[in-house]
């Protein structure tokens, strides 16, 4: 269905109007957006205006005993380097608009606090956060 409705707006010019709470399929198929939470305007405008090229990584962290509070030490570091974190336990979201420098920093806070790496991926910022910030 999102094929078809990329389909007739690339090949015949006509606009489709999309409601969906699914962000993933509306940041495939959607140039525009209109972003509404609770009845609330949240964004509107071109999709690659509003989600910019914020990058960032994802970092899952392995809590060990013997390194107890490494998880916060991480987060302060990256927090000071004034990167964007949000924090699920011992997973990570860091966000900041050069991927070199989050990927240093996520680097050296990691190694400053002896913490221990399960993984660590890239990421592009999402609608997902545009929601999170405004809500």
């Amino acid at each position: 269905m999102l094929e078809l409705i990329r389909q007739v707006n690339d090949e015949f010019g006509i606009n489709v109007v999309l409601s969906s709470h699914l962000l993933e399929e509306v940041e495939r198929v959607c140039d525009n957006i209109v972003a509404l939470d609770a009845g609330r305007l949240v964004a509107s405008g071109p999709l690659r205006d509003l989600i910019g090229n914020d990058e960032g990584f994802e970092i899952e962290l392995i809590e060990i005993d013997d390194r107890p509070g490494a998880v916060e030490a991480v987060v302060a570091s990256l927090v000071a380097a004034g990167l964007t974190v949000r924090r699920y336990d011992s997973m990570l979201t860091v966000i900041g608009s050069d991927a070199g420098f989050v990927a240093d920093s996520a680097r050296d806070a990691i190694a400053d606090a002896g913490a221990r790496l399960g993984r660590m991926a890239s990421r592009r910022r999402s609608l997902e956060d545009l929601f999170m910030e405004h809500s």
